[in-house]
């Protein structure tokens, strides 16, 4: 994936980080989602939505896109 996008290995890296950065972030809203929402549905949601934010990961081509969808990937 480096050799792919050109980036460095500090900036996989940092990437990489961003993913926890997000997955920290977004688990307390996902909580509270998950009490006011049915599980089956915003299991579902969570699934459709980790498959798009994965195959929009095929058309980074920079490292801004691949920052974002590391962070969404979360």
């Amino acid at each position: 994936m480096m050799s792919d996008l050109s980036v460095t290995e500090a900036a996989y890296g940092v990437g990489a980080g961003l993913f926890f950065i997000g997955y920290l972030l977004l688990q307390v809203p996902g909580g509270y989602l998950v009490k006011r929402i049915d599980v089956r549905a915003c299991l579902g949601g969570s699934l459709i939505a980790w498959g798009i934010v994965s195959i929009a990961t095929l058309a980074t081509r920079n490292q801004t896109p691949f920052y974002a969808l590391r962070f969404l990937l979360a």
